[in-house]
């Protein structure tokens, strides 16, 4: 059994979820209804009723309720109810819907940082499509930029993915040198 904080951080679409939640001594099962909203950016989806066993909740989310979650950062309110008209909002929080692979139409497994300058770079040379030339970077349209603003851009995203790459090559054994005397 988990705390109502200990709820995954990231899921993937599709995958069932069965979680048995402690939230005694406050709330129990007995005396209390426990539902979550889920919603992201865009839209809102169908509340979740948590199932009892015993003094305890569990949240069950089948593969058909996570598989329409959209890839994307999800936030949830758990709300307690009792029939003495007592309704409580426990915890707001967020976690991470990955998209399944076997739905994926088209994977860029490239970092942000990477698709923007190579955004940047295409732009630069002209060769952007149009969708590209409307592209937005800190909330600034590639149209909009002037030719030293771009460059600046450019600049800033290379450190970024020059880091990255620094990043991923670093290991974390270093090599014991012995000196034999």
């Amino acid at each position: 059994m988990i705390n109502i904080e200990e709820i995954p951080k990231k899921l993937v679409q599709g995958d069932s979820v069965s979680i048995l939640l402690d939230l005694l001594p406050t709330y129990s099962a007995q005396e209390y209804v426990l539902e979550f909203d889920f919603k992201d950016q865009l839209q809102s989806y169908d509340p979740i009723v948590c199932s009892t066993n015993g003094d305890f909740f569990s949240l069950n989310l089948s593969s058909d309720v996570t598989g329409a979650f959209e890839a994307n950062t999800i936030t949830y309110q758990a709300r307690v109810s009792n029939a003495l008209g007592f309704s409580k909002v426990i915890a707001i929080a967020t976690f991470k819907v990955l998209p399944s692979f076997k739905n994926l139409q088209h994977y860029d497994s490239r970092s942000h940082n990477k698709r923007t300058l190579e955004a940047i770079k295409a732009y630069i040379e002209g060769y952007a499509s149009q969708g590209l030339k409307k592209y937005r970077i800190n909330n600034r349209e590639l149209e909009s930029l002037t030719v030293d603003e771009l460059l600046r851009f450019k600049d800033h995203y290379e450190k970024l993915v020059i880091n990255e790459n620094r990043i991923k090559k670093q290991t974390t054994f270093q090599p014991i040198r012995v000196r034999w005397n």
